[in-house]
């Protein structure tokens, strides 16, 4: 069977390019004069979450993303050769 990602996760979380998993913090979409710029900002997911989350977004992962461009890069230098 396929494995599908969960997209509620897939819209609530970020994943940078060196794999870190983001998420923004609650109650900073009305009343932002009063917060901070830094209480606007994404946090870092607590560690002991990364395993539950990575499981639902199985195909969102950075190995998964430089596996990608590995191939792509490969599949370009071959094009490039001929």
């Amino acid at each position: 069977m396929k494995t599908k990602t969960h997209q509620a996760m897939l819209k609530r979380v970020k994943i940078t390019g060196t794999g870190k998993i983001m998420r923004k913090l609650a109650a900073v979409s009305h009343l932002r004069v009063n917060k901070s710029d830094r209480s606007k900002l994404m946090v870092e997911i607590d560690r002991k979450d990364i395993k539950r989350i990575k499981r639902m977004l199985p195909h969102r992962s950075s190995s998964h993303r430089s596996a990608i461009g590995a191939r792509s890069s490969a599949s370009l230098t071959a094009k490039s050769e001929q």
